[in-house]
């Protein structure tokens, strides 16, 4: 009943933009084109604008040195009024040194016109995205649901709790889930 319900409102919803998802969209096969008041970052091309939430927007980006496309989530006024600069450098420091297979890659951080931001994996798209391919799937929604628990279990050994935890904060590479957004987590 809870995945029929979650169905029908996801398809009674646009999600395309909104939320915190770094999700790689295309459009006709391509990257969608104009990306409207992304910073310049050194090292990084920047291609488009996945999407843009509470505490920031993420940008799918091309990394020259190491080259391999990334997403690099940029923080806004709203969220560095309520962090502290360090506190968000030790945040990210914290969750890139998680290594788990479920939880989504965090490879550097860095300012942008005194902006804090950290890239990340590129995911294909988020469970919230596909929740209604998993109807009727219990086998499939059994093993998502080990390996989201898995992936929050090794964070917790480390002393972060994943305070977010959502369909959208559910990111998938393939069908492989990945949890992200460690955004709201207590250490």
């Amino acid at each position: 009943e809870v995945l029929k319900e979650s169905t029908r409102l996801l398809d009674s919803t646009e999600f395309d933009t909104e939320g915190d998802s770094i999700v790689k969209r295309e459009d006709d096969g391509d990257y969608a084109q104009g990306v409207i008041n992304a910073p310049e970052i050194e090292n990084f091309v920047i291609y488009s604008r996945l999407s843009a939430g509470g505490f920031g927007e993420v940008f799918l980006a091309r990394q020259q040195i190491p080259p391999r496309d990334v997403a690099i989530k940029v923080l806004n006024l709203q969220s560095l009024a309520l962090l502290d600069s360090n506190d968000v450098h030790r945040e990210v420091s914290s969750i890139a040194g998680l290594d788990h297979p479920n939880i989504i890659k965090v490879f550097g951080a860095g300012e942008a016109d005194s902006f804090p931001y950290f890239t990340m994996q590129v995911a294909d798209g988020s469970l919230e995205d596909r929740l209604k391919n998993f109807e009727n799937k219990f086998d499939e929604i059994v093993d998502l649901i080990l390996m989201v628990a898995s992936a929050l279990a090794h964070a917790h050994l480390e002393d972060i709790l994943h305070c977010d935890l959502k369909p959208a904060n559910i990111l998938l590479i393939g069908d492989w889930p990945m949890l992200s957004d460690f955004g709201l987590s207590v250490m």
